[in-house]
């Protein structure tokens, strides 16, 4: 097996887990922005495996944001005034 260095495990999983909220309506930056968000806990706590990181990301992004008709990522619980 292959072993990835620290820097080449985070931008592979940013890369897939930012690949895939482009592809469902966030902007480029946004995308990033919310997986690196995302990426770094999970980094620090010990996940090395780039499609693990994207993953949870991806899963933790979607559970708290939708994507409205205009394109625009609405944060559900600014929407219904949940604590953050």
């Amino acid at each position: 097996m292959i072993e990835l260095d620290e820097r080449t495990i985070l931008f592979e999983a940013i890369e897939i887990a930012a690949g895939y909220l482009v592809a469902i309506g966030y902007g480029d930056t946004d995308a990033r922005a919310q997986a690196l968000k995302h990426i770094g806990p999970l980094f620090k706590r010990g996940e090395r495996r780039p499609l693990m990181l994207a993953n949870r990301a991806i899963e933790q992004i979607e559970a708290r944001n939708v994507i409205g008709e205009d394109g625009e990522v609405i944060d559900v619980a600014k929407l219904f005034s949940w604590p953050a």
